[in-house]
């Protein structure tokens, strides 16, 4: 699997993850969601990614 700098990741992008990981922090069933299945956590939110796009988290 590759990886890509998240600065080389469109302004939406980088926006929706940002967005994300800021209810994540106050809402740890969402966190966990984000953990586990970050496309639908994203799309709760309203943001729709590609398929390809794949998330690690740390």
């Amino acid at each position: 699997m590759s990886s890509i700098n998240f600065e080389k990741l469109s302004l939406d992008t980088q926006l929706a993850i940002k967005h994300a990981i800021a209810v994540a922090w106050s809402d740890e069933s969402f966190a966990d969601m984000l953990r586990d299945h970050p496309h639908e956590a994203l799309k709760e939110l309203g943001y729709e990614l590609p398929s390809n796009v794949k998330f690690e988290f740390e």
